[in-house]
Parts: structure tokens; sequence; C-alpha cells
């Protein structure tokens, strides 16, 4: 399943870390068991479940983003991309949230 972070913050359940605007595949279901306060972030619409054709414009628009925006973003949820000079460098750490 797919899961896009609507919140301008990080979301962490166990393993899994929802990076804004960012599309996650997991198995929500096995996480919502364990963390049930992911239904409330559901409920409330930030986290929402995507088909892959959602998941696959929300990768665009990231890719869309300069640099800049996207350093901030990064910045933002604790993501170090110190060092990297390269737009797909930084999209990458920001898919990865780390």
């Amino acid at each position: 399943m797919k899961v896009i972070n609507n919140a301008p913050r990080l979301i962490v359940a166990g393993a899994t870390r929802f990076v804004p605007l960012t599309p996650v595949e997991c198995d929500f279901d096995a996480l919502r068991a364990v963390y049930t306060d992911l239904d409330a972030y559901v409920a409330d619409g930030t986290l929402v479940i995507v088909s892959d054709a959602q998941a696959e414009k929300a990768e665009e628009a990231l890719e869309e983003k300069s640099i800049a925006l996207l350093r901030k973003v990064a910045a933002k949820n604790g993501i170090d991309v110190k060092g990297l000079r390269k737009k797909a460098d930084i999209i990458n750490a920001i898919k990865e949230g780390k």
C-alpha cells in the first residue's frame, strides 16, 4: 500500500518514515495494528492512502521542486543533505528519510 504524508513534519511508525509529500510503500494495515494513532492521521487527511498513479504524480511533483525548496523540506524534517549537490541525490535522501 502506498501512503503520502501531507503534514509539514516527519511521521515515524517503527522503521517506517513518512516523509512529507513523498509516497511510501508499506504494509499500512500491519502498522495500524501496532500504531493505532495512524488511524487518526488517516481520518484527518494527514496520511493519505493513494493509488500507484497518485503516488507517481506525487513523485513527479517532488521532481519539479527547486533544490532550495528540497533542502528546506529536508532541513525541516531533520534529513542531512549537506554535501549533496545533485537534485536526484537530495530527492533520494528525502525519500529515504535519512
